[in-house]
């Protein structure tokens, strides 16, 4: 299944939000969708794609808003599209940071899909995980782990254990039930992740770095120092392999920073330094992350000879 990653620099866990790809033509003898609308309806959806992907917001509701009025004009198989439709408009609102709207939008596909569908399926599996996804960056972590479970079962059901979309949601959970200080949990669903990235060779990229990440936070939490080093290691390399968000450069050197000091304060600074290089590099990032990382470097001073 396609999707669009959005990195969250709300922290340090970046879980997450899934975009649902483009719907095929809905034209069939059984549709009142003439090739016409067929068209512009796959048109809208695409170019409302690559809008959002280059951060046009403006655009990209624009086209989502129109797909979704040609779906409900056309009725027939095109309302089965709806929930979608509804789930693109609310990826646009997470983007704008109104995080109610987007709840309310994403609620609103899950309403649809019931009532359209016996069961609900794959594509709606990427509703409940973006509600997940809402429900974390609001702090609501026990809401978010029961979405997050909702989607993982939906996918499992559909495509069992071995693909990456599992193991994503797999580590969105996992990321979850780190903040909720249960990182035992955690490490379980992120070991299971990265079995499922190795078997997914060529798929994985950033998801990979980002769950080899999450692992080393869960094996900090778990006092696996040793281990967590490791992971964070394995996660930059990755990061170096493969085009990433500079954000998730940053946030690799930063955890390998804090997993190293207590052995190798030289290099626990230096790593933080690299992370610090990286934020002033991204147009796109936040200002407090550099902040945090100051206070971090001020806290942990090179040591006297």
């Amino acid at each position: 299944m396609l999707h669009f990653y959005a990195d969250d620099a709300a922290d340090d866990v970046s879980p997450t939000l899934f975009f649902s790809p483009v719907s095929a033509p809905v034209a069939d003898p059984d549709s009142r969708v003439d090739a016409r609308d067929a068209d512009a309806l796959a048109l809208a959806e695409r170019l409302g794609q690559v809008a959002l992907s280059n951060r046009d917001l403006v655009a990209a509701e624009q086209h989502f808003r129109g797909a979704l009025q040609l779906r409900q004009r056309c009725g027939g198989v095109a309302r089965l599209g709806l929930p979608q439709a509804f789930g693109r408009l609310g990826v646009v609102a997470v983007h704008r940071g109104d995080l109610s709207q987007a709840e309310a939008l994403f609620e609103l596909g899950l309403e649809l899909a019931r009532a359209l569908r016996p069961t609900l399926g794959l594509e709606d599996a990427v509703l409940l995980h973006n509600l997940g996804f809402v429900a974390r960056r609001r702090g609501q972590l026990q809401e978010a782990e029961t979405h997050y479970l909702g989607a993982l079962a939906i996918k499992v059901r559909v495509l069992g254990w071995a693909h990456a979309t599992v193991a994503t949601t797999l580590t969105s959970l996992g990321s979850v039930l780190l903040r909720l200080r249960r990182a035992a949990e955690a490490l379980t669903h992120l070991e299971r992740a990265l079995k499922i990235f190795d078997g997914c060779s060529g798929e994985a990229g950033p998801a990979l770095a980002l769950v080899r990440m999450t692992r080393g936070q869960a094996q900090l939490q778990l006092g696996q120092r040793d281990a967590a080093e490791r992971s964070f290691v394995d996660a930059l390399a990755v990061v170096a392999s493969t085009p990433a968000p500079a954000a998730l450069l940053a946030r690799g050197h930063f955890l390998l920073a804090r997993a190293l000091w207590p052995r190798d304060p030289a290099a626990a600074r230096a790593s933080a330094l690299a992370a610090r290089q990286c934020v002033l590099g991204d147009r796109r990032s936040r200002p407090d992350r550099v902040h945090v990382i100051d206070e971090w470097l001020a806290a942990h001073p090179e040591p006297t000879a």
